[in-house]
């Protein structure tokens, strides 16, 4: 992949260093309509600098494009790199709502290019090896994954600059920032919810600072919690009649998995300590090599099941974005 980043957040930086690994891609180009952060990033790794995102799309030497940007721009930066017939690698959440993710597969079809939701979670080892080892656990009965995690934004958020993440007019909030991470991981293993709820701990400007989605299964419940205010639990446990699977980070990392049974003890053979989008990375390539168009729309079916539920339950808490009350 040669590849234009749009965005210059601490996740596009996670990126390129994830492509740095790499032997087969290059970061080629990065745009920012502040040309002093495009240069920032662009002079260390020999790439070219753009605050001309038309100008950028219109290098034929660029295949591929990673949207960092604001929440409430992945659409129009996503549909302009499909429109120029690039590869487009969307940060997560892909969208604001789940019209705009299928008007993006409809123009990614059309011009016979990918589409892809750049979370982490389904393209770690030890994701793979959760499955292989989920049926141990026998009928399943309790999930709970949680990610809290201090905001470097908060600060600014409580002093009133109402920074982009702590924001719904940017398409911000807790939900879709941190606790996608436990939807993308819960509804990919399960994905055939009875219901679905969300219960937000607003802050001033009713944005989600924190919340728990509740998701019920005919036989068990799943509930998804992260807050954006303090550092505390990450992790992912997974309780059956058999046993208990638990993880010890959140599921954007799926650092250690130690699986308890009755009679034994298994501890997975990965231990993600480094870039987790350096998994995410090679998958991607390998797809877009093998032009593997089954496992892109594997893939694109599940983002968009992602983003229609949490879409649901956040404007069932009356969580509304920008335009849409």
């Amino acid at each position: 992949m040669n590849i234009l980043t749009i965005g210059t957040s601490i996740i596009t930086t996670h990126f390129i260093d994830a492509v740095m690994k790499s032997s087969f891609s290059k970061i080629k180009a990065v745009y920012s309509r502040d040309m002093k952060k495009a240069v920032s990033l662009a002079y260390p790794i020999g790439a070219l600098a753009y605050d001309d995102l038309d100008k950028a799309l219109n290098d034929e030497s660029i295949d591929t494009v990673y949207v960092a940007s604001v929440n409430y721009l992945h659409f129009e930066h996503a549909l302009k790199a499909l429109q120029a017939r690039k590869h487009v690698i969307l940060e997560k959440p892909v969208t604001c709502n789940e019209d705009e993710f299928i008007a993006l597969m409809q123009v990614a079809n059309r011009n016979h290019v990918y589409l892809l939701e750049a979370i982490t979670t389904l393209h770690l080892p030890n994701y793979q090896w959760i499955v292989n080892h989920l049926h141990r656990l026998g009928p399943i009965k309790h999930i709970h994954a949680s990610y809290h995690q201090y905001s470097s934004k908060y600060q600014a958020y409580l002093n009133h600059e109402e920074p982009n993440v702590f924001n719904l007019k940017t398409g911000g909030g807790c939900l879709v920032d941190l606790n996608v991470y436990n939807l993308h991981f819960i509804l990919s293993l399960w994905p055939n919810i009875e219901e679905a709820n969300y219960i937000p701990v607003l802050g001033y400007n009713g944005v989600d600072l924190s919340g728990v989605a509740v998701l019920k299964y005919p036989t068990f419940i799943a509930v998804a919690s992260a807050s954006k205010t303090h550092d505390g639990t990450q992790k992912v446990v997974i309780e059956g009649e058999l046993g208990i699977m638990e993880v010890s980070s959140a599921a954007n990392k799926l650092k250690q998995v130690i699986l308890t049974l009755s009679d034994q003890v298994l501890m997975s053979p990965y231990d993600q300590e480094g870039n987790a989008l350096v998994s995410e990375v090679l998958v991607f390539e390998k797809m877009i090599q093998e032009h593997d168009v089954e496992k892109v729309k594997r893939l694109n079916e599940e983002s968009r099941h992602v983003i229609t539920i949490m879409s649901e339950i956040r404007r069932n808490s009356s969580l509304y974005l920008k335009g849409e009350e």
